[in-house]
């Protein structure tokens, strides 16, 4: 038999008699506390969703995407928000080969995400998530989230009407300082050959599999035949007028 994917613990509240004998009874939560492991997130991702792995880190959440030519990791932060509501923050992005920017991410996010009454834009790349407004969907009244705990594999989000101050040190919350993301592989500067569109690696001035002379974008390291006037991507960058053959002497315009 599987472990429990989703556990609630804590649970203090009281109940509310006065709709008897012709009312249910309204059960009033005080505090309690949900826990779930990676499991959860498992059985919560559509089958047909790109999604690759999902799981929970002491900061938040790991998720890694597959694509058809790459993996796209992205690191999330989740932290309990002063209104008690579930921050979700996209603090690093990367790929197989290079970093993403995550604001170019979250853009993309609130461009194809629809809007919904629970969920809250922020400036960059955060939302807030009412988690009470989401449990009043399926006619549960639960308390503000007033904190969220995490280490490798499982999460805990601590749930009171009752706390005073902030949530001890050890919780995760707005209060604690946020965790430094591990930064993406670096593996140098990358450009495609504009000849025969091998990958080049630090800006080697000749091809090393077709031999053609390159030259690169001072402005976004893209690269380029040496007689092109613009840079092989997709913004054009103009380029220094610079003679078709190669020239030894001439001097490089690789990018810093």
């Amino acid at each position: 038999m599987d472990p429990p994917a989703v556990r609630i613990t804590g649970i203090r509240g009281s109940v509310d008699e006065g709709g008897l004998p012709k009312g249910p009874l309204k059960l009033n939560l005080q505090e309690l506390t949900v826990g779930a492991v990676d499991l959860a997130l498992q059985r919560v991702i559509p089958a047909n969703a790109p999604v690759k792995t999902a799981r929970f880190t002491p900061a938040g959440l790991r998720v890694e995407i597959e694509l058809s030519l790459t993996t796209v990791r992205a690191d999330v932060h989740l932290f309990a928000t002063g209104q008690g509501m579930l921050g979700v923050e996209i603090v690093s992005v990367a790929t197989d080969l290079l970093g993403v920017p995550t604001s170019l991410v979250a853009a993309a996010i609130r461009e194809w995400l629809p809007p919904q009454p629970w969920l809250h834009q922020r400036p960059g790349t955060r939302w807030d998530v009412d988690l009470q407004a989401l449990a009043r969907m399926a006619r549960l009244e639960i308390p503000p989230l007033a904190a969220v705990r995490g280490a490798a594999g499982s999460i805990e989000l601590d749930f009171s009407r009752t706390r005073k101050g902030p949530p001890p040190p050890e919780m995760w919350s707005l209060e604690t300082p946020l965790p430094t993301p591990e930064p993406p592989p670096q593996i140098g500067r990358l450009a495609l050959c504009p000849a025969c569109e091998e990958i080049l690696i630090e800006q080697p001035p000749n091809c090393p599999k077709c031999g053609s002379a390159v030259r690169y974008c001072p402005e976004c390291g893209a690269s380029a035949l040496p007689g092109a006037a613009v840079c092989s991507s997709k913004a054009k960058h103009p380029l220094a007028h610079r003679p078709a053959a190669s020239d030894p002497s001439h001097p490089s315009d690789r990018s810093d």
